[in-house]
């Protein structure tokens, strides 16, 4: 498990590069100690954490779920705040930060945020729309810790791209930033959002041999009825798009989804090794699915963490993404998230066995779930 998260995390395909080596020891000393915990440990902790510094962006893409949380309530968090849920997340255990948004690097203390999560022992990613970086500014988000871009690229015609992201000019700057990236050695991938018979489209086609071509990590991010798809599950892709990445992903392994591990059958990773953390402060199994099972102002990682392992959803494998192509779960969540009066929806609301934890706000109809809790240990740093 934890080989594939940080996988994740490195375009070189192995966690022992020469600038990992030469930069961070510590964390490849601590990444050694956490594979090692994971294989002989009952209790598995959480590696990584996917942390929403704000939704403010420059572009306005058509699958963008950002939109959705401006139907909260709750105030955005502080800085004070960000550090101090930033610092349960590395007691917990956590190796590798992904910092995403909105678009990161526009908050203004996205760089005091990396400083302060021990980049000298943490893997940090930055998820970005690679628009109009420079060669500065790269070598220093590289200089304090920064240690990979993940740049969304959902074309390789220009045209198709600029369309999707609402940015002219956009493709143009994403391939240059990665240049860019290359050229002074910051780790880069590419994330692809993939719809309903893409996987038959030249701009998708072409996109996947010039990441064969390049060695480039290129990430399959599955469409789900968010943002501007909101409830259109027309969008979602089909049974032949997913087995068409599959057969990517075996025959190049860089070609990938979160759901494939080196070793096993694939398998929703949410809360088996990462989660997500919203601008508000809620955990939510992963960026798609936007169920609060907590919220760190106030909750422990590892009380978040055994909660969702309660429920059918998380403590079952399924070798998918819900979100995308469990079509029970889909339905359900539709129609359990439509006319709220809060967001996201509360686990409580959402899980049977979850009904009595605590006091709920809003109304719904239970899914069936089997109880399966999880504990975790004290993590060392």
């Amino acid at each position: 498990m934890i080989s594939t998260i940080l996988q994740k995390y490195d375009d070189k395909l192995s966690l022992l590069s020469w600038r990992l080596v030469q930069k961070k020891p510590l964390f490849l000393a601590r990444a050694g100690f956490a594979s090692f915990q994971d294989r002989w440990s009952k209790t598995k902790k959480m590696r990584a954490v996917m942390f929403h510094t704000h939704y403010v962006c420059n572009f306005s893409c058509m699958h963008c779920y950002e939109k959705n949380f401006e139907k909260t309530s709750k105030p955005p968090l502080t800085t004070e705040e960000k550090k101090q849920i930033l610092r349960k997340c590395l007691d917990h255990g956590i190796i590798a930060i992904d910092f995403i948004g909105g678009e990161t690097r526009m908050s203004k203390d996205f760089e005091e945020l990396v400083q302060y999560c021990d980049p000298h022992k943490t893997y940090i990613t930055l998820a970005t729309n690679g628009y109009k970086y420079t060669e500065k500014q790269l070598q220093h988000y590289l200089d304090i810790g920064v240690d990979k871009l993940n740049i969304s690229i959902d074309s390789w015609y220009p045209e198709e791209h600029d369309k999707f992201r609402k940015q002219k000019g956009s493709h143009a700057a994403a391939l240059r930033t990665i240049e860019l990236c290359k050229k002074i050695g910051m780790g880069v991938s590419v994330s692809i959002v993939v719809f309903k018979n893409y996987t038959k489209d030249p701009g998708f086609l072409k996109l996947v041999d010039w990441a064969v071509e390049n060695k480039i990590r290129l990430n399959f991010k599955l469409a789900v009825a968010l943002g501007e798809w909101d409830r259109n599950t027309g969008a979602l892709v089909t049974e032949e798009d997913s087995k068409a990445l599959e057969e990517l992903h075996n025959r190049y392994p860089w070609l990938t989804r979160d759901i494939f591990f080196e070793n096993g059958d694939p398998t929703c990773p949410a809360f088996r090794g990462y989660f997500s953390v919203t601008a508000y402060g809620d955990v939510l199994p992963c960026n798609a699915i936007h169920i609060s099972f907590g919220n760190l102002k106030t909750d422990s990682v590892e009380s978040v963490v055994g909660k969702a392992h309660k429920t059918k959803l998380i403590s079952t494998d399924y070798a998918g993404c819900h979100a995308s192509e469990n079509v029970k779960f889909i339905d359900e969540y539709l129609d359990k998230s439509k006319n709220l009066t809060d967001y996201p929806i509360r686990a409580e609301s959402f899980f049977e066995e979850l009904k009595g934890e605590d006091t709920p706000t809003q109304t719904r109809i239970p899914v069936e779930v089997r109880e399966s809790s999880a504990k975790t240990e004290s993590a060392a740093r």
